[in-house]
């Protein structure tokens, strides 16, 4: 990847907090930033085509993820994986996130791995900028995609054996943004013969997306170098998360 063509692009980034501590809710407010490139091998015609069709596909899905998902998130820690915020917020439509812990460098982090699993193999995502607008503080994060996650725990040290998931929701390419601790065997069991269903419904944002895109890059006959297809993110809101 000789070659590349970054993006950059800010959004706002809103999260209501649970402090179960204080047994009370709070508003955050950030303007997120991320910068995206896709790798080019050579400056054949093809080569450029392919990555400008992968960027774009690429940049719909994260902005679809933080727009239409993460934005107006309920965000809690799973602590001692005994909340369940399936009954406590029975009835609520905001999208839940599920965190070891709600400090920025975790959220940071979080944020990095999961727009890199859900972008394709050759785009990247290198940085991710968290301006905290009531605090006035900005928070920047850079990762070597070669290393792990230190702020991020593996399934079994976070949620247990008995997580329905076998990895963490940050690592998994699709929209969910939360996981869940079986509280038995059979639970577990009755979970995972539901399997197909519930992976069906949280990629299919990202495969509709895709097939847009390319759909529309077919219509276009002389699109500039570099140019980005528009998809209205607002209509590509997805279900709440399972």
């Amino acid at each position: 990847m000789d070659n590349k063509f970054t993006l950059q692009k800010t959004t706002p980034l809103k999260f209501i907090l649970l402090d179960d501590i204080q047994k009370g809710f709070e508003i955050i407010e950030y303007n997120f930033s991320f910068s995206m490139y896709t790798g080019v091998a050579d400056i054949s015609e093809e080569s450029v085509l392919n990555a400008q069709k992968q960027q774009n596909v690429s940049f719909a899905k994260a902005l679809t993820f933080i727009e239409g998902v993460l934005n107006k998130s309920i965000m809690y820690v799973m602590k001692d994986n005994h909340l369940d915020v399936d009954v406590i917020f029975k009835g609520i439509e905001n999208n839940f996130v599920a965190l070891p812990d709600t400090s920025e460098q975790t959220i940071c982090a979080m944020l990095h791995s999961k727009l890199n699993t859900i972008t394709g193999p050759n785009t990247v995502i290198e940085t991710v900028k968290l301006e905290d607008i009531n605090e006035n503080m900005m928070y920047e994060y850079s990762h070597n995609n070669e290393d792990a996650y230190m702020e991020l725990p593996a399934i079994n040290e976070w949620v247990t054996d008995m997580s329905y998931w076998q990895i963490p929701w940050w690592f998994r390419n699709d929209i969910s943004t939360s996981d869940k601790l079986a509280t038995s065997q059979e639970e577990l069991e009755e979970w995972q013969s539901k399997f197909d269903e519930v992976e069906k419904c949280n990629t299919e944002t990202f495969k509709e997306i895709e097939i847009e895109i390319l759909e529309s890059w077919q219509k276009l006959d002389n699109s500039p170098p570099g140019e980005l297809i528009k998809v209205d993110f607002g209509k590509k809101k997805p279900e709440k998360n399972i």
